[in-house]
């Protein structure tokens, strides 16, 4: 399975690496993929960022790509940049002149597990400092809508229709939450339990979050998870780039339309998100 997400799949949370190659070396590169748009250039190495490279947790379906260069005065300005990617294609794009900020840039959707970008020229000589490198597939992004669950007061429990088989949301703190899909009948199906840690699929534990949201106005402490029900019979949750759960049915059903949540801590807010316009 591929994921479909918002979040950003070069970010460290994300299960993310970023380096710098010299003379053929890679060099950890972790300021182009900590999340932070802002330039400062005592944070991490000193090595240009003429090629980069940046791996991901997984293949990942992708098709656009946001990149900021730093904006201090003895840094270059790149024209021309190509992305090479895991499957053997490349891409060429162009930065604009003076700008400091953001640019993002979309190309033909293709699976990868890396990417590297080379700086063929420059607006500007001095070193190449890239400031942020995010990756998205932006199908995922434009198409969510995200608002909150509704808990009015002294309420513990939420429904949801479900209107695809990829959605995501996001809760806070950790305690315990129940996960129940449910058919149409309102039978429930299936049960996942939500806590501070989580068995992971394959074994161990792991602490789901708290995780950073780029580009979202939230604190520090949600958790993302995302749900993928598009295999016949297989729910997969994650988060980040972590299977929690990869559950085969046995009833058959693929698309279970309904999602409701048993919260066991009065001030618990959960973000839900799903297919724009529905």
């Amino acid at each position: 399975f591929i994921q479909c997400t918002f979040l950003n799949f070069a970010l460290q949370e994300n299960g993310g690496k970023s380096s710098a190659i010299v003379d053929n070396n890679e060099k950890p590169c972790p300021r182009l993929n900590d999340g932070d748009l802002k330039d400062d250039v005592l944070d991490g190495d000193d090595n240009s960022n003429s090629v980069v490279k940046i791996d991901f947790a997984r293949p990942y379906l992708i098709d656009s790509i946001r990149i900021t260069e730093s904006d201090d005065d003895g840094a270059a300005e790149s024209e021309w940049i190509t992305i090479s990617f895991s499957d053997g294609s490349a891409q060429w794009i162009r930065l604009s002149p003076g700008s400091p900020d953001p640019e993002e840039f979309s190309f033909v959707p293709r699976v990868a597990s890396w990417i590297k970008l080379v700086v063929q020229s420059k607006y500007k000589d001095g070193t190449v400092r890239l400031t942020e490198v995010e990756v998205y597939n932006g199908a995922c992004v434009d198409e969510n809508v995200c608002d909150f669950m509704g808990f009015a007061d002294g309420e513990m429990e939420s429904e949801r229709y479900i209107h695809r088989e990829v959605f995501s949301f996001l809760r806070q703190g950790t305690a315990r939450l129940i996960f129940k899909l449910s058919n149409s009948l309102g039978q429930h199906k299936h049960t996942l339990d939500f806590q501070d840690k989580m068995r992971l699929y394959g074994g161990g534990n792991t602490l789901a979050g708290p995780t950073p949201i780029p580009g979202a106005d939230l604190d520090p402490h949600w958790i993302p998870f995302w749900v993928d029900m598009r295999k016949t019979g297989r729910i997969v949750v994650g988060t980040g780039a972590t299977v929690l759960v990869n559950f085969t049915a046995t009833d058959g059903e693929v698309l279970l339309p309904f999602l409701k949540f048993n919260v066991f801590n009065t001030g618990e807010k959960i973000i839900y998100c799903d297919k724009k316009g529905v």
